[in-house]
């Protein structure tokens, strides 16, 4: 009896390992089966965005951050949120990506086949999409040559959620995909946070599209934590939760079979 209760607590370790190597495993994901950047390079690493100037409704200016943008315009706070969002993926140590926004009313419009990166208020097409983004590969396909971004015209919006919609489709247009897997990630759906801020997986995905020669191993390995793309150390809520789930085969064995060491 004993024998057989050590084996299967054998088994039960090693689904328990599996089961947590699974759910603590996360890495970014390229949006193209095939390694596509925009047309930025170290020696020349500005890619320009432009805006058509059309304003949403925002609904806490005032009150947002003590009222930090309760001083600008309409136009200049919506012109501050964006170049917020491109500063996220431009200061990441490491890569040597440089976003830049500009507003051009007359050059930017949805069309994805002008080579031109705009950012437009209209209509998503969906309800539920606060933001849509459409990169665009070249005949090659390892140039991102246009990504056009939509943001939503309908309804209010408060500040934060037009922060994380622009630097979850900036992180499409850089040539990131959905990370769908991973809890701490700006380009995932399933996040346990409401931060515009990147995860550790985010920052290593803009490294390893745009790696800075300036930076060597060590650098780069100080600007992206242990925990990306690997079992991490724990601390966020959801990998708490994760090792509740790898621990609950321990606790069948235990609380269900009544085991007895002999």
């Amino acid at each position: 009896m004993g024998q057989m209760n050590r084996k299967l607590l054998n088994k039960t370790s090693r689904l328990a390992c599996v089961c947590f190597i699974v759910f603590t495993t996360t890495a970014f994901v390229p949006i193209f089966s095939n390694k596509a950047i925009l047309p930025s390079t170290v020696d020349d690493p500005e890619v320009v965005f432009v805006w058509d100037g059309a304003l949403p409704r925002i609904s806490d200016k005032d009150s947002y951050k003590d009222g930090i943008y309760s001083q600008l315009s309409d136009r200049e706070l919506m012109l501050a949120l964006l170049d917020e969002s491109a500063a996220i993926w431009s200061n990441v140590a490491g890569s040597y990506l440089k976003l830049k926004i500009e507003e051009n009313p007359g050059l930017a419009k949805f069309d994805p086949k002008d080579k031109v990166n705009s950012i437009v208020l209209s209509n998503t097409g969906t309800l539920s999409a606060a933001a849509t983004a459409t990169p665009v590969l070249s005949e090659n396909k390892s140039v991102i040559e246009d990504c056009d971004i939509i943001l939503s015209e309908m309804g209010e919006k408060n500040i934060q959620s037009i922060l994380i919609a622009m630097v979850h489709e900036l992180g499409h247009c850089i040539g990131l995909g959905h990370a769908h897997d991973n809890l701490d990630s700006i380009m995932g759906y399933g996040r346990t946070y409401s931060s515009y801020k990147l995860g550790a997986d985010d920052k290593a995905g803009a490294i390893y599209l745009y790696p800075d020669p300036a930076y060597g191993d060590t650098k780069v390995r100080q600007a992206v934590p242990v925990q990306c793309g690997n079992i991490g150390v724990f601390g966020s809520s959801s990998q708490w939760a994760t090792l509740l789930i790898a621990s609950l085969p321990f606790s069948l064995v235990f609380f269900r079979r009544r085991i007895r060491w002999k």
